[in-house]
């Protein structure tokens, strides 16, 4: 029965870990696509086209990336033995 609950306490840890990891990556870049996008960052300016609507690549940009890390969540968990899961 203990080792039980220890593996029901590492699973719920392991996905609060996988959780912090997509939201520090999604905050990280979308910080970066929001600054670059606005033209903030002078030094790329000049090659990044005027954007009328820049949220509306800001926005993708969030949603592809959330798309992409939830596939890697999900290949990440089917590797696990089935009676971790």
């Amino acid at each position: 029965m203990r080792n039980i609950l220890r593996v029901v306490v590492l699973n719920k840890l392991v996905d609060f870990l996988l959780f912090l990891g997509k939201l520090v990556i999604v905050a990280a870049v979308g910080c970066l696509a929001y600054f670059v996008l606005s033209g903030e960052i002078t030094e790329i300016k000049d090659e990044i086209p005027t954007l009328n609507y820049f949220q509306v690549c800001y926005i993708e940009t969030l949603f592809r990336l959330l798309l992409v890390l939830g596939t890697f969540e999900q290949d990440a968990l089917s590797r696990l033995p089935s009676w971790l899961s």
